[in-house]
C-alpha cells in the first residue's frame, strides 16, 4: 500500500485528486449543486450498490449517490490500470433553507485484496484527513481494514457471476455480429476471437485454479486437525457447504465414507474411528477386541461391535459390521480405550471381557480364531483371572469359561 490514488466523485462528476486540488485552489469558488440524502446507496447485503441482481453495472444508483459512484469508477481504475489501492471519496450536499451549504462526505477504500468492496475507512466531516499532519494516521486506518470471511464468500461469488455474465455477452455478441461479413473480414474477425477466448480462458482457468489450491488448503487443514476426515461441520466452519463436498466427491476429488464424512483421497479411513462418531453407544467387541487386545494376528474382515438392548445404528452406518447387542447393566463392564492402527483412541473391551464374549458367541465365531485367541490369551503374561472370573458370573457363564480354562490352562 506504498501508494494511494484518491478517486473524487461530486454529485456525478468524478476527479482524480490531483483534478479536484484545482478546482479546490482556483481563485474564483466552484459550487457544484448537489442533493439531500444522496451521499451512499446500499443494496440488501449493506455492500456499495454498484450491480443490479442480473451483475450489470447499476447506473442508476451509480449516478445519484456520490459514494456509489467513486466506488464504480474506482472499480474501473483496478481493472483497467494498474492502480492497486485506492481512495474513493463521495461528496454531495446541498443548501438549506438558510441558505447555509450542508455538505456529507463518504471515504471508502477500493482494492484488488478486497476484491472491489467499497469498505468505509471511517466518518469525516471533511477532507482534514488528508493534511500531512493527519495522513499517516489515515493509512494507518486503512492497513487495518480487512474483509470477514462472509465477505470474502460473497466477493467470490460476486467474481463468479460476473465472468458467468460476461461469457453469455461475449457469446451472443460473436453469433450477432458474425452475419455480413465478407471472406477476409470474416477470417480476421474469426482469428480475433480465437485469441479474444484464447485470453479470457487463461484468465478463468487462473482465477478456478487459485481457488481451487485455497479449498484443497482448506482442506487438508480440515484433514489434518480432524484426524484425517472431513466432516459437513468442519467444513462449513471454512465456509465450504455441503453441496461442494458431495460434488468433490463425486468427481473423486473426495472420499464419501459416509452421510456427512469424508476423506482426502490419498487418505486410508479409520474405519473404527469413523463409526464412533455416529454412536456414543458403541464398544468394539469380539473379533474387533481380538484383534486390539493382541489375541487375533488376523485383521477382521468385519468389524464387531457391541449396543445396549433396545439401541439401534442406521443401516448405511453400520453397513459392513458386525452387531451384538447386550443388557443396559452388562454394557460398560471391561470398557476400556484403545488406539487404533491410525491412532485415534476408540472404545473397546479388554482383554477378559472379550474372552467372556467369544465364549458366550462362540457359535457366531470362526472357529479357528476362536480357538487362536484362547490359546493366545492363555500364554499372556497380562491375562487376569480374577477380572475373568468376575466377569463370567456377572455374565452367567461362569461353567463355559470353567470348562475352557481347564483345557487351555
Amino acid at each position: 500500500m506504498q501508494n494511494l490514488t484518491f478517486l473524487i466523485f461530486w454529485s456525478g462528476r468524478k476527479f482524480l485528486f490531483h483534478q479536484f486540488l484545482n478546482v479546490l485552489f482556483k481563485k474564483t469558488p466552484y459550487f457544484f449543486p448537489g442533493y439531500k440524502d444522496r451521499l451512499v446507496k446500499f443494496d440488501e447485503n449493506g455492500n456499495v450498490a454498484i450491480k443490479t441482481a442480473d451483475n450489470k453495472n447499476d447506473y442508476k444508483n451509480i449516478n445519484s449517490y456520490a459514494v456509489n459512484g467513486a466506488v464504480h469508477y474506482a472499480n474501473a481504475l483496478l481493472h483497467y490500470t494498474d492502480y492497486e489501492d485506492i481512495i474513493s471519496i463521495g461528496v454531495t450536499g446541498c443548501k438549506d433553507e438558510s441558505g447555509k451549504l450542508q455538505h456529507e462526505i463518504g471515504v471508502y477504500y477500493v482494492s484488488s485484496k478486497n476484491y472491489g468492496y467499497g469498505q468505509e475507512v471511517a466518518k469525516y466531516t471533511d477532507l482534514s484527513f488528508l493534511k500531512k499532519e493527519n495522513f499517516d494516521s489515515f493509512v494507518e486506518k486503512v492497513k487495518s481494514l480487512n474483509l470477514t470471511e462472509e465477505e470474502k464468500n460473497k466477493s467470490t461469488e460476486k467474481r463468479e457471476a460476473e465472468i458467468s455474465s460476461s461469457l453469455v455477452k461475449l457469446n451472443n455478441d460473436i453469433y450477432k455480429n458474425e452475419s455480413g461479413l465478407g471472406e477476409s473480414a470474416y477470417f480476421y474477425y474469426r482469428q480475433n476471437l480465437i485469441f479474444i477466448f484464447d485470453n479470457y480462458y487463461n484468465f478463468i482457468y487462473n482465477y478456478v485454479m487459485i481457488v481451487k489450491n485455497n479449498l484443497m488448503s482448506d482442506l487438508q487443514q480440515i484433514s489434518d486437525s480432524h484426524n484425517k476426515i472431513i466432516t459437513v461441520e468442519a467444513a462449513s466452519e471454512k465456509n465450504i457447504s455441503r453441496a461442494l463436498l458431495s460434488l468433490m466427491a463425486e468427481d473423486g476429488r473426495l472420499n464419501r465414507i459416509a452421510k456427512g464424512i469424508y476423506t482426502l483421497p490419498e487418505t486410508i479411513p479409520d474405519e473404527l474411528y469413523i463409526l464412533c462418531l455416529f454412536s456414543d453407544n458403541i464398544i468394539f467387541s469380539h473379533e474387533s477386541a481380538l484383534f486390539c487386545n493382541g489375541l487375533s494376528e488376523r485383521t477382521p474382515f468385519e468389524h464387531s461391535y457391541t449396543l445396549p438392548q433396545g439401541k439401534r445404528l442406521s443401516s448405511s452406518f453400520s453397513k459392513g459390521f458386525k452387531s451384538y447387542y447386550c443388557k443396559q447393566e452388562l454394557f460398560n463392564l471391561g470398557k476400556i480405550t484403545v488406539k487404533t492402527a491410525f491412532g485415534n483412541e476408540v472404545p473397546c473391551y479388554d482383554a477378559e471381557r472379550t474372552i467372556c464374549d467369544v465364549l458366550k458367541d462362540k457359535n457366531k465365531m470362526d472357529p479357528e480364531v476362536y480357538l487362536a485367541a484362547l490359546k493366545m490369551y492363555s500364554k499372556s503374561e497380562n491375562k487376569n483371572l480374577k477380572n475373568l472370573s468376575m466377569y463370567a458370573e456377572k455374565m452367567n457363564i461362569v461353567k463355559k469359561v470353567r470348562s475352557a480354562l481347564e483345557v487351555i490352562l
